[in-house]
């Protein structure tokens, strides 16, 4: 099991030397994301850089050295282009087993993933969402957290594709049956408060069989899902580990804790959009080099068969 940003990066390394993963990165013209394309060249990926250019040679000059082999792909003037030219590539020749969003908007990015006037959007019958997977000091293993980054208010139905990314991904990093809390402002179905509907919702497709693979539990409060102590205080039943995976009610509540998380405890993350044919690394453009990194490490490990060797 992956418990950490260290064991995650040694999990992405042993993928990268069984079998090379090139990831193409659309338009990374900040220096941030350039230091983290040369600390990870060569050692759990390779890259093709995909922009203008011109412009990613004079930004990358005094970073990337011509001996690290990255690839530049420099005919596109717009990031948007940039997005399109690199899906097409995943999709016609698999020249790219992963994609990166660089400094162009998250809502471009996906776009140009999802778009239907293509032959070669990467749609399949998955919703896309996000999910943010950190490391806290304080908490024994790695927490899953979504949809942080791209449904703004889901619904249930979509719901059930975020509960089904996330597992997913839980699964990659070795938690078989992973704990999934859905989070509500308490632990009580109310009518007046939709999400705890969802919750409960969510809880009985598991119990039948829809969701599989998971144990999950809702409506459930953020602190009882990761606190047995506080499960004791509440008389809160519970018949499992603390909560593997944190299921958000709409992306502000998601994104607020996420960066709370990295900002007030130290957090490290690592984020991906799954459901695509292939997994989308997608790391904020005001991260750290370290976030970078880590959600470079994550899209390697979610390589599909690469992973299984």
């Amino acid at each position: 099991m992956i418990e950490s940003m260290d064991t995650l990066w040694t999990a992405a390394y042993d993928i990268y030397h069984k079998s090379p993963v090139m990831v193409g990165v659309v338009w990374p013209d900040s220096e941030i994301m350039l230091q983290a394309i040369k600390d990870t060249q060569g050692r759990i990926a390779n890259f093709t850089i995909i922009g203008d250019g011109n412009k990613m040679k004079a930004i990358g000059e005094s970073i990337i050295s011509p001996d690290l082999d990255v690839t530049i792909v420099g005919t596109q003037k717009t990031p948007r282009e940039a997005a399109d030219y690199a899906m097409g590539w995943v999709v016609e020749d698999g020249g790219l087993d992963l994609v990166m969003k660089g400094s162009i908007e998250t809502k471009l990015f996906l776009q140009a993933a999802l778009n239907k006037d293509r032959e070669y959007n990467l749609r399949t019958d998955r919703l896309f969402s996000h999910v943010a997977v950190l490391e806290i000091p304080e908490y024994a293993k790695l927490l899953l957290i979504s949809d942080a980054g791209v449904c703004i208010k889901p619904t249930l139905k979509q719901k059930i594709d975020i509960v089904q990314n996330a597992i997913d991904v839980a699964h990659k990093l070795g938690i078989d049956y992973p704990t999934v809390a859905v989070l509500a402002a308490n632990e009580k179905v109310n009518p007046d408060m939709p999400e705890s509907l969802d919750a409960a919702a969510l809880t009985v497709m598991e119990s039948t069989g829809q969701l599989k693979d998971a144990y999950i539990v809702g409506p459930m409060s953020f602190d009882c899902a990761i606190s047995v102590q506080v499960r004791d205080t509440k008389g809160v039943e519970w018949m499992y580990d603390d909560a593997d995976i944190l299921v958000v009610p709409d992306v502000v509540s998601g994104n607020m804790l996420a960066k709370s998380i990295i900002h007030f405890a130290g957090g490290k993350m690592a984020g991906v959009v799954m459901g695509a044919k292939v997994p989308l690394i997608v790391a904020s453009r005001a991260g750290s080099v370290d976030e970078q990194v880590h959600s470079i490490a994550l899209g390697v490990l979610l390589t599909g068969d690469k992973l299984d060797g």
